[in-house]
Formats: structure tokens, sequence, C-alpha cells
């Protein structure tokens, strides 16, 4: 890496000048510089901030992109866990009133085992079943009867004996 460093003397002497005095009682009006100051002294000053704020420059803007990286990565690898726990204790911990109940107030867990208790347990659960099991043998009965029918109708055609035409308006009337 390579840092320029520029000095503007005229800005170091400026700078000795704003902190100088003027000599009034000489009646000139001249500006002064007080023996204290060593200008050689000043100069190296101005050059050792200017260099530290040139090289500061140079290295905050990548050591800012490195930071926002690293945290940008800490807070994508830990939000997700951090929500879903918040989520679990709120779902666990906070009671709400739901609508069209009683004043009483429940947790979410507590509501749902409710509402499947209601759905599944007290609305007999094998009265249920059988209903659906009879919906579902009834309909494999009907299609087994027209599987049984159309295979008759197939065989009497074969054996002749049946008119001509008829098969034909008796497969158009089954499908």
């Amino acid at each position: 890496m390579e840092i320029n460093v520029k000095v503007n003397i005229n800005d170091i002497i400026t700078s000795l000048f704003e902190n100088a005095e003027t000599d009034y009682e000489s009646g000139h009006g001249a500006w002064v510089i007080t023996p204290d100051i060593d200008i050689k002294e000043e100069i190296k000053k101005s050059i050792i901030y200017q260099t530290k704020h040139a090289v500061l420059d140079e290295i905050k803007q990548p050591l800012r992109d490195q930071m926002k990286g690293a945290v940008i990565d800490i807070i994508n690898s830990t939000f997700s866990t951090i929500v879903e726990t918040e989520v679990k204790k709120y779902i666990s911990d906070n009671k709400f009133k739901p609508r069209g109940y009683s004043n009483e107030e429940f947790t979410i867990t507590e509501f749902v085992a409710t509402e499947f208790e209601d759905a599944v347990v007290n609305r007999n659960i094998n009265d249920i079943v059988k209903k659906d099991a009879e919906r579902a043998a009834k309909e494999i009965r009907n299609r087994y009867d027209l599987l049984f029918a159309s295979s008759l109708v197939a065989k009497m055609n074969d054996q002749g004996l049946l008119k001509e035409g008829v098969f034909k308006a008796i497969m158009n009337d089954k499908k």
C-alpha cells in the first residue's frame, strides 16, 4: 500500500498566525509570533497529524466493509434462531381471547388442543371412520357392478346373442 501525503505549509503558517498576537504597542500593527513557538516543531506536528489522518482514511473504509460483512453474517446466522425461539415462547406463554369464545384466555397450544378435541374426540371418531368406509365400499361395489355388466354384454356380443347395433347402444349408455 502506498500513501502520498502532501503538506501544505501555507496551512501551517496560517494556523500559526491565527494563534499569534498582534503587536499594537509598536504601532506597526504587525503579527508577532511568540518566541516560545518553534516553527520546526509545528511543521513536524502538522506532518504527523496529516500523515496519521491520511493513513486512517486509507484503512477506515476497508475495515468498515469487513466489519459490516461480519455483522451481517452474525445477524444472518442467529436471526432465524432468535425468531424461532421468540415465536415458540410467545406460543407457549402468551394468552389471548379467541373470537366467539367466552372471556377465557388461552395459550395457542391450549387453544389448538381444545379445538382438536372438539373436532375429533368429542364427535366420536369411530362414527366418522365408519361413514367414510361405507361410502368407499359403496363406490367400489358400483364400479365392480359396472365392470361385471360390461364384461357380460361384451361376451354376449362375442357369442352373437345380441342384435347388430345393440352392443354399441348399450356400451354408449354406460359411458
